[in-house]
């Protein structure tokens, strides 16, 4: 039978900040912080019908410790909230198929920087190829992978110190990435192949996970396995 479940899920964290933020000495910084502890209190509401999931999470950060601009070790002294509705839909039918990761979420801190909205959405179809002539059955998936959020001021990357901070002078986002692939399968033999971020330029070169780092342009990869018996 088919059920509806509700899951609840409750944690608490009480950790010491990275050493790092405590401690660091190189050619162009040095500091000696004594800083508190960190607390995290997570609390998630989830739903579940078939594969089907619904999940409403709550984030409370306490004493988060970051990288702030020009790279300066900052603790915050606020709780910080974090509100997140997620969801999960697989939705197959007749050889096509259609999942979607999505997530529309809020943080009350102004200095910490995430989407508003952010999915990830894969759309397929699978059949077999000629399998009248031939012996073993060839199983083909061609698809579409799209990943997209909202533009915000997401982290930029100190190459010296190898770690992320604050920024709130460029944005990122608003920009969707479609990769195109291709999945055969005859008995023991795969053969993937992947056209990556197949419409790069065709509405600008505007596209940054990280500040002043370009995503990666158009290319193509393919890959085979083929497991054999002992």
């Amino acid at each position: 039978t088919w059920q509806h479940t509700i899951e609840t899920d409750v944690k608490f964290y009480n950790f010491s900040p990275d050493y790092i933020f405590s401690h660091y000495l190189s050619n162009n910084y040095l500091w000696n912080n004594h800083l508190k502890k960190q607390q995290n209190f997570l609390v998630d509401v989830k739903w579940k019908y078939l594969s089907y999931e619904i999940s409403a999470n709550y984030y409370m950060l306490n004493h988060y410790t970051v990288f702030q601009e020009k790279s300066k070790v900052m603790q915050m002294d606020k709780l910080t909230n974090v509100y997140q509705l997620a969801a999960y839909i697989p939705f197959t039918i007749k050889g096509f198929g259609w999942t979607a990761n999505m997530y529309l979420q809020y943080c009350d801190n102004k200095q910490l920087h995430i989407p508003v909205f952010a999915t990830r959405q894969t759309m397929f179809y699978g059949f077999y190829f000629c399998k009248k002539k031939l012996e073993e059955k060839l199983f083909v998936v061609l698809g579409l992978d799209f990943l997209y959020n909202t533009s915000y001021y997401a982290d930029a990357y100190n190459p010296a110190l190898q770690q992320f901070y604050l920024q709130s002078d460029t944005k990122v986002g608003n920009y969707g990435y479609l990769d195109v692939f291709l999945k055969a399968k005859i008995n023991r033999f795969v053969l993937q192949a992947k056209w990556t971020h197949a419409w790069a330029g065709l509405f600008g070169r505007n596209y940054y996970f990280t500040p002043h780092y370009p995503s990666k342009d158009m290319g193509f990869a393919v890959g085979i396995a083929w497991r054999f018996h002992d």
